[in-house]
């Protein structure tokens, strides 16, 4: 019996598609293929069953022209190369913490630029030979965003051996997967 209401509930709700405006039947919206990442929590896409149709049949009869490569000088220019840095940095921080580059900046400042741990800058170097910016500390049950640490204290906080700071570190921050372990 609780089944039957839950369903009915489901075709309940409604939601107004992004391409064409109208408010639709949850139904009426194809599920996601890309489940595990995004912005949508139901997992449902955000233009209806319709306007996927529409595109899908004017992108077959209009296929966009193909992309010309670029000049393989200017892939290698600074230029490029520091806007393609930019970019993948900031999609990173939005897909998986939910943090715009300016948010990223004031946590960053707000900590005086150090790890919220040791207290110490980031010393982690990439393959470029360029000291990477702090990492970005979840809880991983919850998703929340607890604060920015270096490398290293970041995959201790990982470990179950973690010092006397770390401890104090997730247990301000309540993070229940790690402080239950703890001795």
């Amino acid at each position: 019996m609780a089944e039957a209401i839950v369903s009915s509930n489901q075709t309940s709700s409604k939601r107004c598609c992004i391409k064409c405006g109208k408010e639709k039947l949850l139904t009426d919206f194809a599920l996601n293929q890309h489940q595990g990442r995004g912005y949508e929590p139901d997992r449902r896409r955000t233009s209806c069953k319709r306007c996927c149709a529409e595109y899908a049949r004017n992108y077959k009869r209009n296929p966009p022209t193909k992309r010309t490569k670029l000049p393989e000088e200017y892939r290698k220019s600074e230029e490029y190369l520091a806007k393609n840095r930019q970019w993948a940095r900031k999609t990173k921080l939005k897909t998986f913490y939910h943090l715009t580059l300016e948010q990223y900046q004031a946590m960053s400042d707000a900590q005086g630029g150090v790890c919220a741990i040791c207290g110490k800058s980031e010393t982690w170097v990439n393959s470029s030979g360029k000291v990477c910016p702090l990492s970005v500390d979840h809880d991983h049950a919850t998703g929340q965003v607890r604060a920015l640490l270096c490398a290293r204290c970041n995959r201790k906080c990982m470990q179950i051996e973690t010092s006397p700071a770390h401890v104090a570190y997730l247990k301000k921050h309540r993070s229940a997967i790690i402080v239950d372990l703890l001795p």
